[in-house]
C-alpha cells in the first residue's frame, strides 16, 4: 500500500492515530509574526493583476478596484509610467518589477516613476522579478558579469525592508520538468553558489531577495514544498548568521502561471520569535 511521490519518497498509508505513533514529532514552527492590523490574521498574501507594456491605466485601475492588491508591471525602461499609473497608490500596494531586458534600465524607470508620486522610499513594497542566474542559464551574460549586474541592482534599490532586489528563481527547475525534491536541490544550490562566488555578504543577499517558486498539481507535496523552504531557510538565517529575527526573505508563488493576467501570492517568510526558541 506505499506509494513513492517523485519516485523518491515513500509514502505509507494511515488509518488510525496509532499509525503515526512511531512517526517524528513534527516541529511546531512559526513562520508568521503578528498582524499589524487588529483582528487580521498573521498571514498575509497579495493577489497581483500583471501589467504589459500595452495595458490601459483603466484596465490598471479596474483590477485594483476588483480584488488586486499587487501589480506586475513588465518594463523594458522606456515606459511612461506617469501616465500607465496615473491614480495609483504605491504606498497601499504591492509591486513587482519584471525586466523585459536590461534589469537596471527596468528599475530606473520604476524609480523615477516612485519619486514623481513623493512616496517616501521606505514605505515602497515589492520587488525585482529576475534572478541573476537567469542571465547565466539564457547565455547572455556570464557569471562575473550577471554579479556584477546584480551588485548595481542591490546598490539602486530602495533602502525599503519591503522591497526585494532580486529572486532565486526555483521554479526554472519545475518548469523543466524537475519534481519538487530536485526544485528544492537545484533551487537551495543556487543560493550557496551565489553567496560563495559573489563577494556579497550573506545579510545582504538575505535582507535584499525573495524566493521564486511554481505551484504543481499535487497539492499536499506542494504544500509540504513551501514549507520546506521555508523550515530549512529560518534555522540557517537563525543559527549561522546568529539573527534574533528572520530577515525580509519573501517566497513568491504563482497560483495560475498560464493565461494573459495571472493571480500570484506573496508569502513573508517571517518569525516574532527570538533565536532560542528555535533550539529545538
Amino acid at each position: 500500500m506505499t506509494t513513492k511521490l517523485w519516485e523518491e519518497i515513500e509514502i505509507e498509508p494511515f488509518y488510525t492515530k496509532e499509525d503515526l505513533a512511531h512517526l517524528p514529532e513534527i516541529p511546531k514552527n512559526c513562520f508568521e509574526k503578528a498582524s499589524d492590523f487588529s483582528g487580521f490574521p498573521s498571514r498575509n498574501w497579495v493577489n497581483f493583476s500583471a501589467v504589459y507594456p500595452k495595458t490601459s491605466n483603466k484596465e490598471v485601475l479596474n483590477a485594483l478596484e476588483n480584488g488586486a492588491s499587487g501589480l506586475i508591471l513588465y518594463l523594458d525602461g522606456n515606459e511612461k509610467l506617469d501616465h500607465l499609473l496615473k491614480g495609483v497608490q504605491a504606498e497601499y500596494i504591492s509591486i513587482l518589477v519584471k525586466p523585459l531586458g536590461d534589469p537596471l534600465l527596468a528599475m530606473k524607470s520604476f524609480l523615477t516613476w516612485t519619486e514623481s508620486t513623493g512616496i517616501n522610499e521606505m514605505e515602497i513594497n515589492g520587488g525585482m522579478l529576475w534572478s541573476p542566474m537567469d542571465l547565466l542559464f539564457s547565455g547572455e551574460k556570464s557569471l562575473d558579469q550577471a554579479i556584477q549586474i546584480l551588485k548595481a541592482v542591490i546598490a539602486s534599490s530602495p533602502k525599503s525592508k519591503n522591497f526585494h532586489s532580486f529572486q532565486f528563481n526555483f521554479s526554472r527547475y519545475a518548469e523543466a520538468g524537475a519534481s519538487g525534491l530536485d526544485e528544492l536541490i537545484f533551487g537551495f544550490g543556487e543560493i550557496i553558489e551565489l553567496i560563495d562566488q559573489s563577494g556579497i555578504e550573506p545579510k545582504v543577499i538575505f535582507e535584499k531577495s525573495g524566493i521564486f517558486t511554481a505551484v504543481g498539481d499535487l497539492h499536499f507535496p506542494e504544500i509540504a514544498k513551501l514549507k520546506a523552504i521555508r523550515f530549512f531557510l529560518l534555522p540557517s538565517l537563525l543559527f549561522n548568521m546568529e539573527l534574533t529575527e528572520v530577515l525580509g526573505i519573501v517566497l513568491f508563488s504563482p497560483r495560475h502561471p498560464i493565461g494573459p493576467n495571472p493571480l500570484w501570492t506573496r508569502i513573508p517568510i517571517s518569525s516574532a520569535k527570538p533565536m532560542r526558541q528555535w533550539r529545538r
